[in-house]
């Protein structure tokens, strides 16, 4: 009974350390692995002691219901990926399985299955840790950036489940009775249900890269509005400059004549209608990315905030041109979110924008 109540319990385990470590389920407390701990004792107790398919769904009931106090995650979310985490976590489980039933049959005849079981659950949690432990780092980078959809879950959970009855099937029909060719079939059937579960995490990325491909394409379709916008624009200043360069003549006339008859308030005056006439127009920012110089623009002519700009980028900037604009764009805002807390008097921004290049 205790070899169970272990086994059960680092099931259990396995499945919460899925949950944290892949799909970055991140803890409410500091204490997070020691509640994993003492949770897992709890549904692995629970299903020891109800020995039946009520036992089993009670255990996982609590396990959902504890974990929900261990993991910051909404309840939707949280019931989709302890699913997931569930069903999949048998993807690891299910070919070290394999190679002991073999064994099993071949070498460790005398063998208990309580004993056996244990020690696949122990290098289950060893190889979740121990990929992790090499990828760990672009696992935590690649959900950073981004969310997966809860439907993709479920078409993941859906999928798994289709490989878990492969497996159900495999382990019913081959575990006792072996000949050559069944000890064939059910490495053949094996093998056919670690693609099952590959096709399901298949479907998780793909649903990921569908999204990022949407984005990528929403993004575009707004930087390509913002340049028709940009160049609506630089059309219309060009148009004020030509009609200033031509009135420019006329202007100096009138000035000279304003002082020539001692009129110096008028001629003040007009000299400040005229700037204003000049600075209306706006700046033209030009910092050699087309892209960048629209997303500029349109965010000082959105919040009207003097903005002094210098600085160009290289073309050899390895940062993608889409990220540059995003980056550029957010700091931009801020700044000018920030500017607007002043002084109409005050409001004043200066950006140089400058290239470290690498190896």
């Amino acid at each position: 009974m205790i070899q169970m109540m272990i086994e059960n319990s680092l099931n259990v385990m396995g499945v919460y350390l899925l949950l944290h470590l892949y799909l970055r389920c991140e803890f409410k407390t500091k204490n997070g692995y020691f509640f994993i701990l003492i949770n897992s004792l709890m549904v692995g107790v629970v299903k020891t002691l109800i020995e039946s398919v009520q036992g089993v769904a009670i255990g996982i009931t609590l396990m959902f219901l504890l974990g929900y106090f261990i993991f910051d995650e909404k309840i939707s979310e949280w019931i989709t990926k302890v699913c997931f985490a569930y069903v999949y976590v048998d993807a690891i489980e299910h070919p070290i399985r394999t190679v002991f039933i073999l064994l099993q049959k071949n070498i460790l005849n005398n063998a208990s299955d309580s004993l056996i079981n244990m020690l696949i659950q122990v290098l289950d949690i060893m190889v979740l840790l121990g990929v992790y432990k090499l990828i760990g780092q672009h696992i935590t980078k690649f959900f950073k950036e981004y969310r997966v959809l809860k439907r993709y879950y479920i078409w993941g959970i859906i999928i798994g489940f289709a490989g878990t009855g492969i497996n159900a099937y495999a382990l019913v029909l081959f575990k006792d009775d072996y000949v050559v060719l069944n000890t064939f079939m059910f490495i053949l059937l094996a093998i056919l249900t670690e693609m099952t579960y590959l096709l399901g995490v298949f479907v998780l990325f793909l649903g990921i890269v569908g999204m990022q491909y949407k984005k990528e394409v929403l993004l575009k379709e707004k930087y390509l509005e913002i340049t028709r916008e940009y160049y609506q624009n630089l059309e219309s200043k060009m148009k004020e400059v030509r009609k200033i360069k031509h009135d420019m003549c006329q202007h100096l006339n009138t000035i000279n004549y304003y002082i020539e008859t001692n009129e110096l308030g008028r001629a003040e005056k007009y000299i400040e209608d005229t700037e204003y006439a000049i600075a209306s127009i706006g700046k033209v920012y030009d910092v050699g990315n087309e892209l960048l110089n629209v997303t500029i623009s349109h965010i000082q002519k959105q919040y009207g905030i003097a903005l002094e700009c210098s600085g160009r980028v290289n073309e050899k900037c390895k940062v993608i041109e889409g990220d540059i604009c995003i980056i550029v764009s957010n700091l931009l805002t801020n700044a000018m979110e920030a500017s607007t807390k002043l002084d109409s008097n005050e409001r004043y921004i200066k950006m140089d924008l400058r290239n470290i290049l690498t190896k």
